[in-house]
Order: C-alpha cells, then structure tokens, then sequence
C-alpha cells in the first residue's frame, strides 16, 4: 500500500508540475482536485494534457 501511495503522489507531483509550465500558476481548486485524484483521473489527464489548449479541455468543464 505504500508503494501505490508513493506511486500515486508522484503522478500527481508531475502532473502539476506540467500543468503549472504550460498554463502558469495553478488555482488552489485545481491543486485540491489534482492532490484528492486517484490513479485513473492522474492518467486520464495528462495524456489530454498533451493537446489541451487550456485547462478546461484537461478537466472538461471545470471552472478554476
């Protein structure tokens, strides 16, 4: 259980991290949902990340 934990943490440490270099500071609501994400969400969002245009095509409809 550690070990997925510590695997969990760190997807959600590098997704931040891209987040940040490619839209600037991030809102604390996108740092809470990005931290609370389980290991599905974490995926799904940085392979859309890779085309997204703005944080919402990364999230859908989420307003930060």
């Amino acid at each position: 259980e550690g070990l997925h934990e510590g695997l969990q943490r760190g997807m959600q440490a590098s997704l931040l991290r891209l987040l940040e270099r490619k839209f600037g500071p991030l809102s604390d609501d996108v740092r809470t949902r990005v931290t609370q994400a389980g290991p599905d969400h974490l995926m799904a969002w940085t392979d859309k990340l890779l085309l997204a245009d703005s944080l919402a095509d990364v999230f859908g409809n989420m307003h930060p």
